[in-house]
């Protein structure tokens, strides 16, 4: 009978995850015309197929104060059915309200409907904060992770540059994916990495998408999600810097040219 009641109500939470992505995508895909290839959709179908045993670490480059929001309720609306539990950091600037109560409030309703948010204190903002709840976000983000991603059907999602580009091109991606990867080696169920675009068409503004470039199409967007791949490509790497560039040149070779930046002459 526990197990019974178990099932439904993972049933019943991915079919939230579901429905409250694919509403939020209808609304995003009238305001930004969202494009996918044929391409995302086979990497997407393998990542839903894993999540019925394993879980997905998904990464996004960042452009905008949208992407991260618009990247949740991409993944909610294709995979949501065989997601059971979603995680994701968030700037402690924006959920304190630092920047504005609308950032705050988006964020903290995520965390109501389901999201599991974790503050961070991101790197360029440590002097705003003392080092006890530097260290404490830094653990918290850490243990959401590793509880989110060790069951099956776990999905957590991050922008590992850790800011908005000035340029929409590539940053160095901070470490803390990287360290990450390090404690995901001995997880109980297989991780796959998942790498996502976030690439803006036409017009670009690093504050915020403005939503009257729709009228033209120049504030549209596609959605590219590379080809998802396992914590092998960085077997017996220890050091978090070079893990963090394979992760971080797994998404510039899905973006375009002029969006690699920082990774625009680096391959493997």
């Amino acid at each position: 009978m526990i197990d019974l009641e178990r099932n439904i109500g993972t049933k019943i939470r991915s079919e939230w995850f579901h429905g409250l992505g694919s509403i939020s995508m209808a609304l995003a895909d009238r305001l930004y015309n969202i494009k996918v290839s044929s391409e995302t959709l086979d990497n997407l179908a393998n990542l839903e197929g894993h999540l019925k045993q394993g879980s997905v670490l998904a990464y996004i480059n960042h452009v905008c104060l949208e992407d991260g929001p618009l990247a949740m309720a991409f993944l909610m609306q294709r995979l949501g059915r065989s997601i059971r539990s979603i995680g994701a950091p968030a700037s402690k600037k924006h959920l304190d309200g630092r920047d504005g109560l609308r950032d705050a409030l988006v964020m903290r309703f995520a965390d109501f409907v389901g999201v599991n948010i974790v503050p961070i204190v991101q790197h360029y903002d440590t002097a705003e904060y003392d080092l006890e709840t530097i260290e404490k976000s830094r653990m918290d983000f850490a243990r959401t992770a590793k509880k989110v991603l060790s069951q099956p059907g776990g999905l957590f999602l991050l922008a590992p540059e850790g800011t908005r580009s000035y340029t929409k091109g590539l940053q160095e991606g901070q470490k803390g994916i990287g360290f990450l990867a390090t404690l995901l080696r001995r997880n109980p169920v297989p991780v796959l990495l998942a790498p996502l675009g976030i690439i803006p068409q036409g017009q670009y503004e690093r504050g915020e998408i403005n939503w009257k470039l729709r009228q033209d199409g120049s504030g549209d967007f596609a959605i590219r999600v590379g080809q998802p791949f396992g914590l092998d490509e960085f077997a017996g790497i220890r050091d978090r810097g070079a893990i963090t560039d394979i992760i971080m040149i797994k998404l510039a070779d899905i973006l375009p040219e002029d969006m690699r930046g920082f990774y625009s002459f680096k391959s493997f």
